[in-house]
Protein backbone atom coordinates (compact mmCIF):
# COMPACT_ATOMS: atom_id res chain seq x y z
CA UNK A 1 0.00 0.00 0.00
CA UNK A 2 1.16 3.51 -0.71
CA UNK A 3 2.21 5.48 2.36
CA UNK A 4 0.77 9.01 2.57
CA UNK A 5 4.08 10.61 3.50
CA UNK A 6 2.75 14.14 2.96
CA UNK A 7 -0.05 13.98 5.49
CA UNK A 8 2.10 12.01 7.94
CA UNK A 9 4.73 14.75 7.77
CA UNK A 10 2.13 17.45 8.44
CA UNK A 11 0.74 15.59 11.44
CA UNK A 12 4.20 15.06 12.92
CA UNK A 13 5.09 18.73 12.35
CA UNK A 14 1.95 19.98 14.11
CA UNK A 15 2.50 17.52 16.96
CA UNK A 16 6.00 18.86 17.46
CA UNK A 17 4.82 22.48 17.38
CA UNK A 18 2.01 22.09 19.93
CA UNK A 19 3.88 19.79 22.30
CA UNK A 20 4.17 21.43 25.71
CA UNK A 21 1.93 24.37 24.77
CA UNK A 22 -1.64 24.05 26.12
CA UNK A 23 -2.51 27.44 24.60
CA UNK A 24 -1.61 26.25 21.10
CA UNK A 25 -3.57 23.05 21.67
CA UNK A 26 -6.66 25.02 22.67
CA UNK A 27 -6.22 27.23 19.61
CA UNK A 28 -6.02 24.13 17.42
CA UNK A 29 -9.35 22.95 18.84
CA UNK A 30 -10.94 26.35 18.21
CA UNK A 31 -9.79 26.12 14.60
CA UNK A 32 -11.59 22.73 14.45
CA UNK A 33 -8.42 20.69 14.02
CA UNK A 34 -9.77 18.08 16.45
CA UNK A 35 -12.93 17.71 14.39
CA UNK A 36 -10.96 17.52 11.14
CA UNK A 37 -8.71 14.78 12.52
CA UNK A 38 -11.47 12.74 14.12
CA UNK A 39 -14.08 12.98 11.39
CA UNK A 40 -12.50 13.63 8.00
CA UNK A 41 -9.13 11.99 8.60
CA UNK A 42 -10.16 8.94 10.62
CA UNK A 43 -13.85 8.08 10.81
CA UNK A 44 -15.61 9.54 7.77
CA UNK A 45 -17.09 6.77 5.60
CA UNK A 46 -17.55 6.46 1.83
CA UNK A 47 -20.99 7.03 0.34
CA UNK A 48 -22.70 6.05 -2.90
CA UNK A 49 -21.75 9.45 -4.33
CA UNK A 50 -18.27 9.59 -2.85
CA UNK A 51 -16.30 6.36 -3.05
CA UNK A 52 -13.20 5.01 -4.74
CA UNK A 53 -9.57 6.10 -4.34
CA UNK A 54 -10.45 9.64 -3.20
CA UNK A 55 -13.26 8.63 -0.86
CA UNK A 56 -13.05 9.39 2.87
CA UNK A 57 -11.42 8.98 5.27
CA UNK A 58 -8.29 10.89 4.32
CA UNK A 59 -6.08 8.53 6.32
CA UNK A 60 -6.34 5.08 4.73
CA UNK A 61 -3.01 3.46 5.57
CA UNK A 62 -1.85 2.11 8.90
CA UNK A 63 0.99 4.65 9.08
CA UNK A 64 -1.13 7.73 8.36
CA UNK A 65 -3.84 6.66 10.81
CA UNK A 66 -1.22 6.07 13.48
CA UNK A 67 0.16 9.57 12.89
CA UNK A 68 -3.36 11.05 13.18
CA UNK A 69 -4.00 9.19 16.44
CA UNK A 70 -0.68 10.39 17.87
CA UNK A 71 -1.60 13.98 17.05
CA UNK A 72 -5.04 13.56 18.66
CA UNK A 73 -3.43 12.21 21.83
CA UNK A 74 -0.98 15.11 21.96
CA UNK A 75 -3.73 17.71 21.43
CA UNK A 76 -5.64 16.27 24.39
CA UNK A 77 -2.64 15.90 26.69
CA UNK A 78 -2.98 18.28 29.69
CA UNK A 79 -5.92 20.06 28.00
CA UNK A 80 -9.21 18.84 29.59
CA UNK A 81 -11.41 20.83 27.21
CA UNK A 82 -9.87 19.13 24.18
CA UNK A 83 -10.19 15.74 25.85
CA UNK A 84 -13.87 16.44 26.52
CA UNK A 85 -14.42 17.38 22.86
CA UNK A 86 -12.78 14.15 21.73
CA UNK A 87 -14.78 11.96 24.13
CA UNK A 88 -18.03 13.59 23.01
CA UNK A 89 -17.17 12.94 19.36
CA UNK A 90 -16.20 9.34 20.15
CA UNK A 91 -19.43 8.61 22.03
CA UNK A 92 -21.48 10.14 19.24
CA UNK A 93 -19.65 8.01 16.69
CA UNK A 94 -20.12 4.82 18.71
CA UNK A 95 -23.91 5.29 18.74
CA UNK A 96 -23.97 5.07 14.94
CA UNK A 97 -21.94 1.83 14.72
CA UNK A 98 -23.62 -1.57 14.57
CA UNK A 99 -21.64 -4.36 16.23
CA UNK A 100 -20.14 -6.90 13.87
CA UNK A 101 -20.90 -10.54 14.54
CA UNK A 102 -19.53 -13.79 13.17
CA UNK A 103 -16.20 -12.50 11.91
CA UNK A 104 -15.02 -14.54 8.95
CA UNK A 105 -11.60 -12.89 8.95
CA UNK A 106 -9.14 -11.59 11.49
CA UNK A 107 -9.70 -7.79 11.39
CA UNK A 108 -6.77 -5.98 9.83
CA UNK A 109 -5.29 -8.89 7.90
CA UNK A 110 -7.43 -8.57 4.75
CA UNK A 111 -8.30 -4.89 4.65
CA UNK A 112 -9.38 -3.01 1.55
CA UNK A 113 -6.40 -1.79 -0.49
CA UNK A 114 -5.35 1.86 -0.33
CA UNK A 115 -6.81 2.55 -3.80
CA UNK A 116 -10.27 1.98 -2.32
CA UNK A 117 -11.51 -0.90 -4.46
CA UNK A 118 -12.68 -4.35 -3.36
CA UNK A 119 -11.78 -7.45 -5.37
CA UNK A 120 -13.71 -10.61 -6.29
CA UNK A 121 -12.18 -13.94 -5.32
CA UNK A 122 -11.61 -16.54 -8.03
CA UNK A 123 -13.61 -19.69 -7.25
CA UNK A 124 -11.54 -21.86 -9.56
CA UNK A 125 -12.37 -20.74 -13.09
CA UNK A 126 -14.48 -17.62 -12.58
CA UNK A 127 -12.01 -15.02 -13.87
CA UNK A 128 -14.30 -14.29 -16.83
CA UNK A 129 -17.28 -13.66 -14.55
CA UNK A 130 -15.29 -11.61 -12.05
CA UNK A 131 -13.89 -9.33 -14.74
CA UNK A 132 -17.37 -8.75 -16.21
CA UNK A 133 -18.91 -8.04 -12.80
CA UNK A 134 -16.14 -5.55 -11.97
CA UNK A 135 -16.59 -3.77 -15.30
CA UNK A 136 -20.34 -3.50 -14.75
CA UNK A 137 -19.80 -2.31 -11.18
CA UNK A 138 -17.45 0.44 -12.41
CA UNK A 139 -20.27 1.92 -14.51
CA UNK A 140 -21.85 4.30 -11.93
CA UNK A 141 -25.23 4.67 -13.65
CA UNK A 142 -25.61 0.91 -14.17
CA UNK A 143 -24.56 0.17 -10.58
CA UNK A 144 -26.93 2.74 -9.08
CA UNK A 145 -29.85 1.47 -11.17
CA UNK A 146 -29.20 -2.12 -10.12
CA UNK A 147 -29.00 -1.15 -6.45
CA UNK A 148 -32.22 0.88 -6.65
CA UNK A 149 -34.38 -1.99 -8.00
CA UNK A 150 -36.67 -3.68 -5.47
CA UNK A 151 -36.30 -7.44 -5.74
CA UNK A 152 -39.72 -9.12 -5.74
CA UNK A 153 -38.59 -12.74 -5.51
CA UNK A 154 -39.96 -14.95 -2.73
CA UNK A 155 -36.52 -16.34 -1.98
CA UNK A 156 -33.93 -13.54 -2.29
CA UNK A 157 -31.05 -15.91 -1.59
CA UNK A 158 -31.89 -17.77 -4.81
CA UNK A 159 -32.41 -14.58 -6.84
CA UNK A 160 -29.63 -13.52 -9.26
CA UNK A 161 -30.82 -9.90 -8.98
CA UNK A 162 -30.66 -9.91 -5.20
CA UNK A 163 -27.23 -11.57 -5.21
CA UNK A 164 -25.97 -9.07 -7.79
CA UNK A 165 -27.24 -6.21 -5.62
CA UNK A 166 -25.56 -7.76 -2.60
CA UNK A 167 -22.30 -8.11 -4.51
CA UNK A 168 -22.38 -4.50 -5.75
CA UNK A 169 -23.22 -3.20 -2.27
CA UNK A 170 -20.33 -5.21 -0.86
CA UNK A 171 -17.90 -3.91 -3.49
CA UNK A 172 -19.02 -0.37 -2.69
CA UNK A 173 -19.14 -0.39 1.11
CA UNK A 174 -16.97 -3.21 2.44
CA UNK A 175 -13.77 -2.62 4.38
CA UNK A 176 -12.50 -6.08 3.47
CA UNK A 177 -10.17 -6.58 0.56
CA UNK A 178 -12.30 -9.01 -1.42
CA UNK A 179 -15.71 -10.65 -1.78
CA UNK A 180 -16.46 -14.33 -2.43
CA UNK A 181 -19.12 -14.48 -5.18
CA UNK A 182 -20.33 -18.00 -4.30
CA UNK A 183 -23.92 -16.84 -3.54
CA UNK A 184 -24.20 -15.16 -6.95
CA UNK A 185 -22.79 -18.21 -8.76
CA UNK A 186 -25.25 -20.46 -6.90
CA UNK A 187 -28.22 -18.27 -7.83
CA UNK A 188 -27.31 -17.91 -11.53
CA UNK A 189 -28.70 -21.06 -13.21
CA UNK A 190 -28.92 -22.47 -16.73
CA UNK A 191 -32.11 -23.64 -18.49
CA UNK A 192 -31.98 -26.95 -16.62
CA UNK A 193 -31.81 -25.21 -13.25
CA UNK A 194 -28.14 -25.96 -12.65
CA UNK A 195 -25.99 -23.27 -11.01
CA UNK A 196 -22.76 -22.01 -12.54
CA UNK A 197 -20.03 -24.64 -12.44
CA UNK A 198 -17.12 -22.64 -11.06
CA UNK A 199 -14.67 -25.33 -12.21
CA UNK A 200 -15.40 -24.91 -15.93
CA UNK A 201 -13.30 -22.43 -17.90
CA UNK A 202 -15.58 -20.12 -19.93
CA UNK A 203 -13.15 -17.50 -21.30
Amino acid sequence: ANVDTGIIGLFDLVRTLVRGSPAWKELAAKKELLSELFTNCLFAIPTADNHGPDAPPKCKTKDSRYAAYRLLVELCREVPTNFSILVTALLKNMKTVNPRHNWQIIPGTKDKASHGYVGLENLGATCYMNSLMQQLYCMPEFRENILSVKDQSENPEDSPLYQLQYMFAYLQESLKGSYTPTPFCSSYKDYDGNPVDTRVQMD
